[in-house]
């Protein structure tokens, strides 16, 4: 699936299109919202399953999501359904890339901290007591390796995973082919996906100032921009086919 070079002011002008999506049915994308994040918060607690099982469901209710984006644009009804609308055909390859991203995470957390100062072990393990701003800094500042190995391996994971879950439902490619295609999109992209990162990590930044509220408003727009992104940055744009088997109006 080839990808294409958008203009650097698309970063910002997704986040438009993003908004405008959102507010076509603001209530309906906040509960799925708070069901989802609700969702993977109670499997997540479940011991020793619940990580793993919330990774691999993960992609799957995001293709939901993404479905919803599309048909929205359609002029079709939002329900809350259409969380659960990619649990058919696509499922198996959403799930693989859930799989691939919790053993990515696992790898590079093993990894990273590993590579970190004994100190910060021992404060990320509770062994160590932080009793000033002080040693936590200089813990951080003996660990610079680490934090960088962190830094770059979670961003490649992140390019990767970005437009994957849209990819395998809508352009029916496998898990890892999305993820290929996604990454390079990214790097492609780089200079207007770091614009768009900026401007909403500052939505969000904003957003705490009203607490639990201002990040549940501002969430939704993490899903409705990355669908416009994904249908700008991968022609031609699909909101115009018809609803897939999995789709609740389908």
């Amino acid at each position: 699936m080839e990808a294409r070079k958008v203009a650097t002011n698309r970063g910002w002008q997704w986040v438009g299109e993003g908004f405008n999506l959102y507010k076509m049915n603001p209530g309906i994308w906040i509960l799925m919202i708070l069901i989802y994040l609700a969702g993977l918060l109670v499997l997540s607690m479940i011991p020793v399953v619940g990580s793993p099982l919330a990774s691999l469901l993960q992609p799957v209710l995001i293709a939901g999501l993404m479905l919803g984006c599309r048909d929205l644009l359609l002029g079709r009804k939002l329900t809350t359904a259409y969380l659960f609308a990619a649990f058919g055909e696509h499922a198996p390859q959403l799930v693989a890339i859930g799989g691939i991203n919790f053993i990515c995470q696992s790898v590079i957390s093993w990894l990273a901290y590993n590579v970190a100062s004994d100190q910060l072990k021992g404060i990320l393990s509770g062994r160590v007591t932080v009793d000033s701003a002080v040693v936590f800094l200089q813990a951080l500042n003996d660990s610079r390796l680490s934090i960088a190995i962190a830094v770059v391996l979670f961003s490649v994971l992140w390019m990767a995973l970005q437009f994957a879950p849209a990819l395998v439902l809508f352009n029916r490619i496998s898990a890892i082919q999305s993820l290929k295609a996604s990454y390079h999109a990214c790097m492609l992209n780089i200079v207007p996906l770091s614009l768009y990162g900026i401007v909403l990590v500052g939505l969000f930044f904003v957003s705490v100032f009203v607490p639990i509220v201002g990040p549940i408003l501002v969430f939704p727009l993490v899903y409705t921009t990355v669908y416009m992104a994904y249908t700008d940055i991968f022609p031609p744009q699909l909101q115009n086919a018809e609803p897939q088997a999995g789709s609740p109006t389908g």
